[in-house]
């Protein structure tokens, strides 16, 4: 199969093809004045690429002349078409083969025969106003047209011979990459379930029914509402990785300067997962820009994110497995899969979910490091942790203090079997470890070939804190952010859980536990506090899932001895640990239940209903983050000026967000409510929130308003529609 594959390389490269065909972009409707304008070889004459050259195409006209020659692979009748409602003209062998006189006119296209061979082409496209689209199709012999393969469009004449060899040894290599992608991938996907099984060992008496529910439960309680937002191609929720990042991220290779506001290896990881349409997009079989794949790719980032609160999942009972006994430990996955935050964060293709499953497996490896210092243990938290960081820095705070740990934990150790005190630190296991730590994030930030994207990114970050600070930095200004935080936290567990967990908490704290002792367990979540979270006084719900993890393991320990046979009372106390993870599972459902009825359905639904398709609606940013933007035109307002420039029929806008906006913001609200613009609200609904007693403050009737310590609130917001009324000026 390499012979084969490198034969028909070798063939393919013998026929170079300059495909595409030679642009000309001038600005304005009429080219006469105007020469010369800016030159590109387009591969292939298409709406995304105008859009791409031509980025203000809304307000701006423009013109481009497209000169090459198109294969045509057999003799035939031919008929050429442009799918667009803008102005153009095709020429083949100097004929007139397709035309539309001026925008919206009738498409005049006459049928021409021509001959297998390499023919020139001239096309000629002037787009006035607003929307640009452009399609080149095809028909031959009376059948239904259909698009122009880029492969057919030639920047130069050359032999049909050669063409049609060089096209048919393309279509081989095209094949065999495709056989081979899935041999290399299923070679990868055995690797990578053989190193998890022998990472991960879990006896199969160890895997029962209870964590099997528990399993189930947590999946459907992800997949629900994960189709949020979609068809959008950019979601509500803040700080998704979407499609346009990662594609971004792949087509500089993570390298040559690129950088984001996260680290390079989480978008490595997604550029995996959407590799089947990555190389389809590559092979030119499929257009990753359609609408369609678009979708595709951010329905795979999320179940990406699905796919690791699963695994995370399995770890977390790992953990409670190596702490304690099965029925614990189950509780302690219980927790985590009904934490709020979690529920929530692993149907969405945020960082979130990712890094908490590296540093999840970091914390199994913690453990077991404290249990009997194996070094395949420390090998794994040392790659563990790297993981973790460069999935999202943040977790990086969680490591400042934990090796510190780990080293006592040796010198405890060393105090036993006695030896030399420099092995503590410098023996061959913890020189391994550090190794590998150091490898795995050279490699994982790509700091080997993105240094400069790099030192990029992290002055980036260094400036970002600054925006988001709520607390001021003083021990009072600490003291109520940790305040805020423990209030949070009771409010990403639910009531009767967070009681739990206070109770859990103080006895783990209060008395002999576990092996180790699970006040070993603060030691990453205290270290994560006061050297992230602490520094940078301010925080989200999202940010204390780390500490989420540790409380469950608490949670479990307790429970497990709560409900143990033999107690007083078990019957009652079975049924009261039952009632609080009945109302737990419930509470989870409500963020479910508020996204599948997020308020911006419905201001789509009235909008179709009363918007005409030639209306322009506005709102505050991309109407996507407002509601289902497919359809609609759409302008952006921040003021009263632009609202009184653009005069748009109709005008979105989420009331939560005024008291935080701008004031030239607030003002421009103020004026659409009390109709000094011209408008009247037509419209204002925020979905009745699931009837549950003690329910999460972001899902409840009212916005939570001051500073906003949960994302959760993006979740079904209050929404205004404006009206212009009919004769206003």
């Amino acid at each position: 199969m390499i012979a084969g594959t490198l034969a028909v390389y070798a063939a393919n490269r013998r026929f170079p093809v300059p495909n595409g065909l030679d642009a000309v972009y001038f600005s304005g409707p009429d080219i006469r004045g105007e020469r010369p304008g800016t030159s590109y070889v387009d591969s292939l004459p298409s709406t995304t690429l105008l859009k791409e050259r031509r980025p203000d195409f809304a307000d701006h006209p423009f013109t481009v002349d497209w000169r090459g020659f198109i294969v045509v692979p057999a003799r035939g009748t031919y008929t050429f078409v442009n799918d667009s409602e803008d102005a153009s003209w095709i020429y083949v062998r100097g004929r007139e083969v397709s035309a539309r006189a001026f925008r919206g006119g009738p498409i005049v296209a006459p049928a021409m025969v021509l001959d297998a061979g390499v023919h020139s082409v001239f096309i000629h496209y002037v787009h006035d106003k607003e929307e640009c689209a452009f399609e080149l199709r095809w028909a031959r012999d009376g059948d239904a047209p259909h698009p122009v393969p880029a492969w057919a469009l030639l920047t130069e004449r050359m032999p049909f011979g050669r063409a049609i060899a060089a096209r048919l040894t393309g279509v081989t290599l095209t094949c065999l990459a495709v056989v081979w992608y899935v041999v290399l991938a299923g070679v990868s996907l055995i690797w990578v379930r053989r190193a998890a099984a022998r990472l991960f060992t879990v006896r199969r008496a160890d895997i029962g029914p209870a964590f099997g529910s528990v399993l189930a439960l947590s999946l459907l309680l992800n997949v629900c509402g994960i189709w949020w937002a979609m068809p959008n191609t950019r979601g509500w929720a803040p700080d998704e990785v979407v499609p346009a990042d990662v594609l971004g991220a792949f087509h500089s290779m993570f390298s040559h300067g690129w950088h984001d506001k996260y680290p390079p290896f989480h978008y490595v990881v997604l550029s995996a997962a959407d590799s089947p349409i990555l190389l389809l997009s590559s092979l030119g079989l499929v257009d990753v820009n359609t609408t369609a794949l678009r979708l595709a790719l951010v329905l795979i980032g999320r179940l990406v994110s699905l796919a690791f609160g699963v695994a995370t999942i399995v770890v977390v009972y790992q953990c409670g497995l190596r702490l304690y006994g099965r029925t614990g430990a189950v509780f302690a996955a219980l927790t985590t899969a009904l934490t709020v935050p979690f529920a929530y964060y692993s149907k969405l293709a945020t960082l979130d979910v990712p890094y908490l499953f590296w540093f999840t497996v970091s914390l199994l490896a913690y453990i077991r490091i404290m249990q009997g210092h194996a070094p395949r243990d420390y090998l794994l938290f040392a790659a563990s942790a790297a993981l973790a960081g460069c999935t999202k820095d943040q977790a990086w705070g969680l490591y400042c203090v934990t090796p510190l740990a780990i080293v006592v934990a040796r010198w405890c150790l060393w105090r036993q079997v006695g030896g030399s005190v420099v092995r503590v630190v410098f023996d061959a296991t913890m020189v391994k470890a550090v190794a590998v730590g150091v490898v795995t994030f050279l490699v994982a930030d790509n700091l080997v070939f993105n240094f400069s994207g790099f030192v990029a990114h992290v002055t980036l970050l260094r400036g970002t804190p600054a925006e988001f600070q709520e607390f001021p930095r003083t021990v009072a200004g600490e003291l109520r952010m940790a305040w805020s935080a423990i209030t949070e936290m009771r409010y990403m567990f639910g009531w009767p859980l967070a009681i739990v967990v206070v109770i859990a908490l103080l006895r783990g704290l209060g008395g002999t536990t576990t092996t180790p002792s699970l006040r070993w367990l603060l030691v990453p979540v205290l270290s994560y506090y006061l050297t992230f979270v602490g520094v940078i006084l301010f925080f989200f719900d999202r940010y204390l899932l780390p500490i989420a993890i540790v409380l469950a393991l608490y949670a479990g320990y307790w429970l497990e001895r709560f409900v143990a046979r033999g107690v007083r009372a078990r019957r009652g106390r079975v049924m009261l640990v039952a009632a609080v993870f009945a109302y737990t599972a419930v509470y989870a459902v409500s963020v479910d239940y508020a996204m599948t009825r997020d308020s911006r359905y419905e201001v789509t639904r009235w909008l179709k209903a009363h918007a005409r398709a030639d209306q322009l609606t506005a709102s505050l940013g991309p109407l996507e983050y407002a509601m289902l933007a497919d359809g609609f035109e759409w302008r952006s307002v921040e003021s009263v000026e632009d609202v009184a420039a653009l005069q748009p029929a109709f005008i979105v806008l989420n009331a939560d967000q005024m008291p935080a906006l701008p004031r030239r913001v607030q003002a421009m609200h103020q004026s659409l409510l009390d109709g000094r613009s011209g408008y009247r609200l037509a419209l204002k609904v925020r979905s009745p929130a699931l009837p549950l007693p003690g329910r999460h403050p972001d899902l409840d009737a009212r916005a939570r308003h001051g500073p906003e310590f949960s994302d959760l609130s993006m979740i079904n917001p209050t929404m205004e529609v404006f009206e212009r009324i009919a004769g206003a000026r």
